[in-house]
């Protein structure tokens, strides 16, 4: 049952309210402001947030995504980083920093509505905000928020959102938030899903229709919204192979055992980070995620030892604040132990550990305080001082964490944390080295490097600007002379450098052996590239 505030009665106590929730709301910003790890704004271009990028910049020369670009997430993160880049030209400044500033927006809000979530679930001010400083100290999230345009940045934002706005049985703007994640990452539909179940749990005929037809009012706003973008730039087709056609017919999704599996999660979410403060850091993450999942996974058994012991109906579950967090959760555990790529992936759970962690310290200092008969206000004061100055000591300290060289250099740190092995002017003077060398009108063809493709402002002549997880199966099976046809269409383009970067699949040794026979390859700054002869 919602418990309500009682009115105040005197306006004194609406001042102290006033006060107390400004200096709240002072703190967090200011734990955010310090923590978020600045120094990388300067950081290198991944391969991943560079393909939004291209895509946002084509999206402004007038070629939609997946036509100039193949990629098969969802269209909503290109569609971001065009407006991103749309803001750039108008006051002419670095497409790379504005994009950055607009996903670090995203991150700041979704700090906030972590916070608002919180509040709602905890019905604790305390627990909201050792829910939020907890958020704020997850580091990778904060690097990915600062360093990238990363996908599932807005992703979290709008799965919190959804939380948030299911819990206040807001119908609309839920299903519409739901559905803005879905169309970032496809998986995340199951959030606008757990939507209209509740929705249709609602007591009432009346209430009942009236729920379910504004969810899926708002689930279908914005996927109209698109396909009408689609249809109007004539890439309907594009848009419904590259976000689902693909995703059945060839996307190659690596097979693990569970143990190798969770072991995999395990690495990309504890793993590969050197500091003085990595033992604490490791050591308290490890404790925040067990801690913050044990308290969640503790809602489903009492509720359902309540529903037991009372011979209640499911409805209390469902009829339960908790309940968007308590449906949603098992889905992303199972896609995880199919297919967990890298830390990005753990993003979906990062509410549920902030809230659980939350509501669990906020319940032991309550216990905890109990115990001073004396003055357990004062006792409660102190605990919580206490616990957020530690939740703050390990958010800071985790802003101050860096790469080591030899883990910056490494595939699997780079693949799984999205991390370049090179500083932004690094990659900045290896392009304009390139150009340099072949001649600002070069011919540049892209396979796994479309950070090239950005820093020029160059255009692939093709959308298979990065080959990976089964895209060489689409070739061959899309262009006329199967993959061999593709690369002789590359051949007939003539271009003086082709970039190559991480490159898998079944035709994998097929490309680097044509690029061997016909290209002399050079290493420029940290990219390989292959070069015509004539141009050696």
């Amino acid at each position: 049952m919602m418990l309500k505030e009682r009115p105040d009665t005197k306006p004194d106590q609406k001042r102290r309210r006033k006060v107390r929730g400004t200096l709240v709301f002072a703190l967090l910003v200011a734990i955010t402001l310090i923590a978020y790890p600045t120094q990388n704004f300067g950081g290198g271009l991944s391969r991943d947030s560079a393909i939004y990028l291209y895509g946002g910049q084509q999206l402004l020369q007038g070629v939609p995504p997946y036509v100039s670009i193949f990629d098969h997430k969802g269209p909503l993160t290109p569609l971001l980083s065009g407006a991103g880049v749309f803001a750039a030209n108008l006051f002419d400044a670095s497409h790379v920093m504005t994009v950055r500033g607009l996903f670090i927006i995203f991150g700041c809000l979704t700090i906030a509505i972590v916070y608002v979530l919180g509040r709602r679930l905890l019905k604790s001010v305390r627990g909201a905000v050792f829910a939020t400083i907890t958020f704020i100290g997850f580091f990778s999230f904060g690097r990915y928020a600062v360093a990238e345009p990363e996908a599932k940045t807005p992703m979290l934002l709008f799965q919190t959102l959804s939380l948030l706005l299911t819990s206040q049985k807001r119908w609309f703007l839920a299903g519409l938030s739901g559905s803005m994640a879905m169309l970032i990452w496809q998986p995340m539909a199951v959030f606008t899903l757990v939507t209209l179940i509740l929705a249709a749990a609602k007591p009432g005929e009346v209430g009942r229709r009236s729920a379910i037809l504004r969810t899926l009012g708002g689930a279908l706003s914005p996927v109209a919204a698109v396909v009408l973008c689609f249809y109007w730039w004539g890439a309907l087709y594009e848009l419904i192979n590259g976000a689902v056609l693909f995703n059945f017919r060839y996307l190659d999704q690596e097979r693990l055992s569970f143990l190798a599996q969770v072991a995999r999660a395990a690495e990309a979410i504890f793993v590969g980070y050197s500091s003085i403060f990595v033992p604490i850091t490791i050591a308290s993450m490890l404790v925040i995620v067990l801690v913050g999942l044990f308290a969640v996974i503790r809602l489903y058994v009492t509720r359902l030892q309540r529903i037991v012991a009372t011979g209640a109906s499911a409805r209390e579950l469902l009829d339960s604040r908790f309940a968007p967090l308590l449906l949603s959760l098992p889905f992303p555990v199972a896609w995880s132990l199919m297919d967990f790529q890298g830390y990005p992936d753990f993003y979906v759970f990062l509410p549920y550990v902030a809230i659980g962690f939350g509501g669990f310290m906020d319940f032991a200092i309550r216990k905890s305080a109990s115990k001073y008969r004396a003055a357990p206000r004062k006792a409660r004061r102190n605990l919580s001082a206490g616990v957020c100055a530690v939740l703050a000591f390990l958010a800071v300290s985790s802003s101050l964490i860096v790469v080591s060289p030899a883990q910056r250099a490494s595939s699997l740190t780079i693949q799984q944390h999205g991390i370049s092995p090179t500083d932004l002017e690094d990659q900045r003077l290896a392009a304009q080295e390139i150009e340099r060398r072949y001649g600002e009108d070069a011919r540049i063809v892209s396979i796994g490097v479309p950070q090239l493709l950005v820093l020029l402002h160059e255009t692939n002549p093709n959308p298979y600007v990065f080959v990976i997880r089964g895209i060489d199966n689409e070739i061959a099976e899309t262009t006329p002379g199967g993959f061999d046809g593709w690369l002789q269409q590359i051949q007939s383009y003539n271009p003086d450098v082709i970039a190559l970067g991480p490159t898998t699949g079944d035709h994998e040794d097929m490309l680097r052996q044509w690029l061997n026979e016909n290209y002399e390859r050079e290493d420029i700054g940290p990219w390989v590239v292959f070069v015509d002869p004539d141009q050696t």
